[in-house]
């Protein structure tokens, strides 16, 4: 917008102020510059926007702006003045609001996949497009819940307690007797008299299995040697 006075020098000289019915326009906006002479382009500003809110029903602002040029008198006299309608636009200058900075729920253990928790939504001040709002989840455990992208709300998606049992396992090393026994200063040569009595002894023998102590050794007399016994175990 221009503001011009034909007059020359000083005559030419004004003063621009803003003119409302609504006190809060003054708080508002601002013009610029409040003083001009001769031919001078003329801005409206936001000076605060506070309660400049289209949500609160506000779709329009009335102010004048008056051209005012000082008398002989020293006296200010408005000399022109022009009508302006700000129209006030929406914009997304609202974020989302829970009813609790914090929500805690106790569910059962037990509790069906897919059942609902809680009826957990916020609202947004903003009108339009810019009031819609899109919920999701965040952080620990959101595998095992869920919400709704329009509605919101809390949902349990997968079972809460995991459902296992455990068993303590022991495994004992046996021998397996594979080794075979061994003999000490085994081969023997014995000679005996040939009157000696019967179940005199004649040779001690004795064999070790490298399977360990806890394998028995069982012995007996070949064939050819039916003069002869020995104990099937030894005793020593």
């Amino acid at each position: 917008m221009v503001v011009s006075d034909d007059d020359v020098g000083d005559n030419a000289r004004f003063t621009l102020t803003l003119q409302s019915e609504d006190e809060r326009v003054h708080r508002w906006f601002r013009v610029e510059p409040t003083s001009g002479q001769g031919r001078t382009p003329v801005v409206i500003r936001v000076n605060d926007n506070t309660d400049l809110d289209y949500d609160a029903g506000l779709r329009s602002a009335r102010l004048a702006i008056i051209a005012s040029i000082q008398d002989a008198d020293g006296e200010m006299q408005q000399v022109a003045s022009s009508g302006v309608k700000i129209n006030i636009l929406d914009s997304n200058d609202n974020s989302p609001i829970f009813n609790e900075t914090s929500y805690s729920f106790t569910i059962p253990e037990d509790l069906q996949p897919g059942s609902l928790i809680a009826n957990v939504s916020a609202t947004d001040k903003d009108s339009g497009e810019f009031g819609k709002i899109t919920y999701s989840l965040r952080g620990f455990g959101m595998d095992k819940f869920g919400t709704n992208l329009k509605h919101g709300n809390l949902y349990l998606l997968g079972s809460v307690p995991p459902l296992h049992g455990s068993v303590s396992v022991y495994v004992r090393v046996g021998v397996s007797g594979n080794q075979r026994p061994v003999f000490r200063g085994s081969p023997y040569n014995v000679s005996i008299p040939e009157n000696l009595p019967p179940d005199s002894p004649v040779v001690a023998v004795r064999a070790t299995d490298p399977d360990g102590p806890d394998n028995q050794v069982e012995y007996r007399i070949g064939t050819g040697a039916d003069n002869f016994y020995i104990n099937n175990t030894w005793l020593g």
